[in-house]
């Protein structure tokens, strides 16, 4: 999970159109991928970064996050933004019925309006109705010629209802750290309730001609010196 605020992680107000969340996304990334970046936190800060503009590059991701904050895969989806907030108002200033507004009523007596008051009810009855399944996260060990050129890649995983294979599509040119989305593909829900996501992280294994630097790739070229002197035309392998 990403620490923080997602639009302080990339720098961007949270006016920021599209492509302004795509430019400092691609500016970051560069500048603190693991293959670039040597300082020990490069890796958790770039999977902090790609989290955050996973999710806010997704219109419907990005409109549950500013409306639920970092609770926003928790929280139901017919719960109302605005109900939310006031709950948020109430826990955190120890309002009464005036700062929850019309959702609840407490009597005569005035008792604070606690999250669990406000929203207890919700919860309680997700508890016996249908519940979707939490996301999963997979790492996917890929060659540089599988990430070069995409195709089927198989998966396993293991959880508490048993194995499950996959046969996955990844796409062409997928880089180091990117994570790929399967809608529906992540753990079961209950009682009736949508399955998950899951997400497969893509992990280059280090190749012996290859280099990796974000999207480019560099190779050694061995030429003889007269080559190098006057000039000459020499194949250069690539994926």
């Amino acid at each position: 999970m990403a620490s923080g605020d997602y639009y302080a992680v990339l720098g961007v107000a949270r006016t920021a159109t599209g492509d302004e969340i795509q430019r400092s996304y691609r500016k970051l990334a560069r500048a603190w991928h693991p293959d670039v970046n040597k300082a020990p936190e490069a890796e958790s800060k770039f999977k902090s970064i790609s989290e955050a503009y996973d999710t806010l590059s997704d219109p419907d991701s990005r409109a549950r996050y500013d409306a639920f904050g970092e609770d926003f895969r928790k929280v139901p989806d017919d719960v109302d933004p605005a109900q939310w907030a006031r709950a948020q108002n109430a826990r955190q200033h120890g309002g009464g019925p005036q700062a929850a507004g019309p959702f609840v009523d407490f009597g005569a007596q005035g008792d604070s309006a606690s999250f669990e008051d406000l929203f207890g009810d919700v919860f309680r009855q997700r508890q016996s109705g249908p519940r979707p399944g939490p996301d999963q996260e997979v790492e996917v060990e890929l060659s540089v010629r599988d990430a070069y050129t995409g195709g089927k890649h198989k998966i396993s995983l293991t959880g508490s209802s048993g194995s499950r294979n996959y046969t996955v599509t990844i796409p062409a040119g997928v880089t180091n750290g990117q994570r790929i989305r399967l809608a529906g593909q992540g753990a079961p829900g209950r009682n009736g309730g949508a399955p998950g996501d899951l997400y497969l992280v893509a992990q280059l294994r280090p190749d012996p001609k290859f280099k990796v630097d974000g999207r480019n790739l560099i190779v050694d070229l061995p030429v003889a010196p007269w080559e190098a002197i006057l000039g000459a035309t020499v194949a250069v392998d690539t994926p």
